[in-house]
């Protein structure tokens, strides 16, 4: 479901649609203090899908709000899908430090588990020994493999996007309040 969503979200970005997003966000995010949806900020925990499904729930009147934002240059329509893009390739942009520093751990891990591997093998371990051994090792392998699968989504976003959301970098982060 994520890859799905994710390559539904990175599509091509252009630069008047972010242009526009970046102006009507604030917008947005006021409206959505009003409803009482608060935006905290940007993580995990505060997705910012659920907070537009929020205040799109908790208003009687969408076309309130719809007026307001195109008066900005972007109506609901229009905004939720880049709110998508934008916030999902902003992600992605923070997650390819993360990664960098993850694929020297994950070679690190294959290494180790090769270690844990082999000492399965060698019947002088005690039965109990291995079943632990073998809990760490598919342990080790799941988390290898979700690290791996990161990566790909990440490296299916267009460049154009990851260029794009890194040149305006500095002002998503403010404008997300993400750290």
């Amino acid at each position: 479901k994520l890859q799905r969503t994710w390559h539904m979200c990175c599509k091509f970005l252009s630069e008047d649609e972010f242009a526009k997003f970046i102006l009507v966000f604030p917008v947005f995010k006021v409206e959505a203090e009003k409803k009482g949806v608060a935006w905290d900020k940007m993580s995990p925990a505060n997705n910012p899908f659920d907070q537009t499904r929020a205040v799109i729930t908790a208003s009687k009147d969408l076309n309130e709000i719809d007026v307001k934002m195109r008066a900005v240059g972007m109506g609901l329509s229009e905004f939720y899908p880049a709110l998508m893009k934008t916030t999902l390739v902003f992600a992605a942009v923070m997650f390819d430090t993360a990664m960098t520093q993850a694929k020297g751990e994950m070679e690190k891990s294959k290494g180790e588990i090769a270690k844990l591997e082999a000492q399965l093998k060698d019947p002088k371990i005690p039965a109990a020994q291995k079943a632990m051994i073998k809990a760490a090792v598919e342990a080790a392998k799941a988390i290898t493999e979700g690290v791996a699968g990161m990566g790909t989504l990440y490296e299916s976003v267009p460049k154009e996007n990851k260029d794009l959301v890194k040149k305006y970098f500095d002002q998503l982060k403010a404008l997300f309040d993400a750290n």
